[in-house]
């Protein structure tokens, strides 16, 4: 299960007792994924994708658009392929 802490400006998750989170920033009408983050030994399993799904529909309910390119190169990869 993802938790969104709007203050905070971060999605997160723990699996096997391992938190995952991916922080993010908004400024204007742009959203930044500053980090995304997933402990090696729980790396593999598709945790920063799910991460990046929610940070998507997050994005499209508040009609964000991804800044151009992202300060974490996963993100701007993952965007890059979906």
């Amino acid at each position: 299960m993802v938790e969104h802490d709007l203050q905070k400006q971060c999605f997160s998750t723990i699996v096997d007792g391992f938190k995952a989170f991916l922080s993010y920033s908004v400024e204007g009408s742009e959203i930044d994924v500053n980090t995304t983050q997933v402990p090696n030994a729980i790396s593999g399993r598709g945790i920063a994708s799910t991460l990046m799904k929610e940070v998507v529909t997050f994005a499209k309910e508040k009609n964000l658009t991804f800044k151009k390119p992202q300060s974490c190169s996963y993100a701007q990869s993952w965007l890059e392929r979906h």
